[in-house]
């Protein structure tokens, strides 16, 4: 069975291994775009994609946008409309600046999932010596609990800043959007439990002190 546990463990720090050295590679390609991309796109005015995460509707909470009935129902119905619809907007731009702060917040994610993989890492390099309760581990998932719970907060401010400063330079017709606001909740609550599991490492570590010292 212990075998079976450090197998496990082996195969999950090999699929992370991989993760990290994927988005290191992910890291360094945006970076280098950003580097280069205000040559090119000045060069020969190419455009570059963009895309923004919009809220369909108004309403800055909870927006609605309302539909137009196209005769009448057999079940009496009025009012129809759609509430808290989200999407993506996506479109070609040459400038820089519109194109420059979206894939920002992408690489600002990117090197946070990157610290908490090598986290990650760290934890199950002292799980295959044989030290799951190591002190460090603790303060390591406490610092995975503290991220979570900072993005599903941080990262929905900067996106709606990012997304209203782009939809305020662009002008479009035919259905309302605007930037959202939301609350990454399953993000919170995964850093909640990664500190439950914080606290019942830190017993843990306690625990196996407390033995180290009795022997």
């Amino acid at each position: 069975m212990p075998g079976q546990k450090l197998t496990s463990a082996r195969l999950v720090k090999t699929w992370l291994d991989i993760v990290f050295v994927i988005g290191v590679v992910a890291a360094c390609l945006i970076t280098l775009w950003l580097a280069v991309s205000p040559l090119v796109m000045s060069s020969d005015e190419s455009p570059a994609d963009v895309a923004i995460p919009v809220a369909i509707g108004t309403g800055s909470l909870r927006p609605v946008m309302a539909l137009d009935e196209a005769g009448p129902s057999s079940g009496g119905i009025t009012n129809p409309r759609i509430v808290d619809g989200r999407g993506e907007l996506r479109f070609e731009t040459p400038s820089w600046a519109m194109q420059f702060f979206p894939n920002m917040v992408l690489l600002f994610g990117i090197a946070v999932v990157l610290y908490l993989v090598y986290l990650m890492r760290a934890i199950l390099a002292t799980v295959l010596e044989g030290r799951p309760f190591a002190a460090a581990n603790v303060g390591r998932i406490r610092i995975i609990g503290s991220a979570l719970i900072a993005l599903g907060f941080l990262v929905p401010i900067i996106e709606y800043l990012v997304a209203r400063a782009v939809l305020a330079q662009i002008s479009l017709q035919g259905i309302a959007v605007q930037a959202p606001f939301d609350i990454r909740q399953d993000t919170v609550l995964a850093g909640l439990l990664v500190f439950v599991l914080a606290t019942i490492f830190g017993y843990g570590s306690h625990l196996e002190a407390d033995k180290s010292l009795t022997i």
